[in-house]
Formats: structure tokens, sequence, C-alpha cells
């Protein structure tokens, strides 16, 4: 039987009751503001949208870092080049078209915040175009 959580303290007992985790695992949390069906992320729940477009940006900034990078005389190491590759994911998971990573964290009161938080949106113009005042045929405004 579910019964409704109404307090953080019925949480941390209703988690405190659950058997412990198996011997090699851990638990971790899961922070969503709506019941979804299926445990999945973002990027296998619908087709992801723009992806293509996604993926040449990600491609252009990852290259663009590490040149910047390069050019500073850091070393560019294997770890660097993986630690890179996760970061793209995780960016195209929270600001891009999705990604096959699934957001789950150790902390209970991430997760919470997470789950309670709602998001509010804030109209917007810019220019993408070179520096000075916008050129109506050169510039884009979105």
């Amino acid at each position: 039987m579910n019964v409704p959580i109404g307090s953080y303290a019925d949480l941390t007992a209703a988690l405190a009751a659950m058997p412990p985790a198996p011997p090699d695992t851990v638990r971790v949390y899961r922070g969503q503001t709506k019941d979804y069906p299926k445990l999945q992320p973002s990027g296998l729940r619908n087709p992801v949208r723009n992806q293509a477009i996604w993926i040449a940006y990600s491609a252009h900034l990852y290259h663009s870092l590490l040149r910047e990078f390069k050019n500073a005389g850091n070393d560019v190491t294997p770890e660097l080049l993986s630690a890179y590759q996760i970061w793209f994911h995780a960016v195209a998971q929270h600001y891009g078209p999705g990604s096959d990573f699934l957001d789950v964290t150790y902390s209970l009161d991430v997760a919470l915040w997470f789950a309670l938080h709602d998001t509010e949106t804030s109209p917007f113009q810019g220019v993408i175009g070179p520096p000075g005042p916008p050129h109506p045929r050169l510039d884009n405004t979105a």
C-alpha cells in the first residue's frame, strides 16, 4: 500500500524502513517533478529534438575548448578527454536535446530540491552576430 509522505521526517522514516542496499551497491535518489511511467533518461523518452544541430554545436565547442586549453600550455590527457565527453553529455541533458544519462544523486536533499523545484521562464531577446549595433540583414535576433 502506498502511503503519501507529507514531511521530511516521514520520508526519512520510510527510507530507514527499507532493506539495506545489497553488497557492492549504493542507493541513489532521483528527484523529478512528475511521475514518469518508466525510469528513462530524456534522450530515450522521446525523439531527440534538434539532435543534429546539438551534435554540430557541441563538437565545435569541444574542439574550441581543447584548442584554448592547449594554447594555455596545458597537457591534453586521456583523463581530460574523458571528462570533457562526460561534461558534454551532462550539458546536453540539461540545456540541449537530452542525453542517455539518467540524473541521480546520493543526496536525499538534492533529490528533494529537484522534485519540489518549479521552473520559471522569462522572456529574453538576444542578438547573434558580431559586436556593435544589430545589423537587420546579417544578424539573427531571437
